[in-house]
């Protein structure tokens, strides 16, 4: 009896500290406006329950804050859609999600950025799911922040055209649809943890050749210096996503920020550095690179600084 009371007492405590941690887990999931959601996929992080935003071609993303380990579960709208299997990458994570008719679920260790798709789904055609997690935003800034151009939740149509000197802020839930140009400008940071959907000239059906002007990608740069972009996410809906950087010296995109929230809306991303161009181990640019293109829809590899850029 008094056996049973220790291994009673043990399993008391275990959950109690299980429920515990899952608790200390900070969760922040912004409201999706209704021009972008969908009930296609329906995400639950620790017991929050969301849908998802569609913003290109087959693909389905999410953004959302975490601070600790959580268990998630993505139910598909079609009961057989996991039949083939689910694949979750990086494959160094190890996640492999247990799955009950059209629901899957697994454990992720804090904020990680992570790809589900189905075996064999990975050309244009193929769904692809991007659930891509970040640290808590403690940065502080409200809609009155003084020195803060704010673009709250929401949709916003219009380009972004930065200034000298700007600090430019799109807040969970923000949807700009347009571009970011920062135009022979220094001195910007651009921040936050709102997305800008591409919506500009250049077709969504083909490659129009090579073009150096305001609103032709995602982002746009020419002749900027100290320019910081740290977590937004950008959407395009084109076959190929740049990241276009002409001439443009001691700017930085952070890494881990711009690595994993690039996402290309048909076939390839790709980031170009200028000859003479090259990224050294602490970030900085030095000379000899070649050029850098990563193929195939998706996330990018991790820690890719940006130099100038040459077609």
């Amino acid at each position: 009896m008094a056996a049973m009371t220790r291994l009673m007492v043990c399993v008391v405590f275990l959950l109690g500290w299980c429920a515990a941690g899952l608790a200390a887990t900070r969760v922040g999931i912004a409201p999706i406006p209704d021009e972008v959601r969908t009930d296609y996929f329906v995400v639950t992080i620790n017991g929050r329950q969301t849908p998802v935003v569609h913003a290109a071609s087959s693909y389905y993303l999410l953004n959302f804050d975490l601070d600790g380990p959580a268990t998630i579960s993505i139910r598909a709208a079609d009961a057989h859609y996991w039949d083939r299997g689910v694949e979750v990458q990086p494959m160094r994570y190890g996640i492999r999600p247990r799955r009950s008719g059209a629901l899957i679920t697994f454990r992720v260790p804090g904020a990680v950025k992570l790809s589900i798709t189905r075996p064999g789904d990975h050309f244009a055609e193929s769904d692809m799911l991007f659930l891509l997690g970040s640290t808590p935003d403690e940065s502080g800034i409200k809609a009155r922040t003084e020195g803060v151009r704010y673009y709250g939740p929401g949709v916003h149509r219009e380009d972004i055209d930065a200034h000298s000197g700007d600090r430019i802020y799109l807040a969970p839930g923000a949807v700009v649809f347009g571009s970011l140009n920062l135009w022979q400008v220094h001195d910007v940071r651009v921040e936050g943890r709102g997305m800008i959907i591409y919506d500009g000239p250049q077709s969504p059906a083909g490659d129009e050749g090579w073009m150096h002007k305001r609103g032709w990608h995602c982002i746009v740069m020419d002749q900027t210096s100290n320019v910081e972009i740290d977590g937004i996410t950008c959407v395009v809906r084109s076959p190929e996503l740049r990241v276009q950087v002409c001439g443009s010296f001691g700017d930085a995109v952070q890494p881990t920020r711009l690595s994993t929230a690039l996402l290309a809306g048909l076939h390839r991303i790709r980031i170009e550095l200028e000859p003479g161009v090259e990224n050294e181990p602490d970030g900085n640019l030095g000379a000899g690179a070649p050029l850098l293109m990563w193929e195939g829809p998706g996330l990018l590899p991790e820690a890719v600084p940006v130099a100038a850029l040459v077609h």
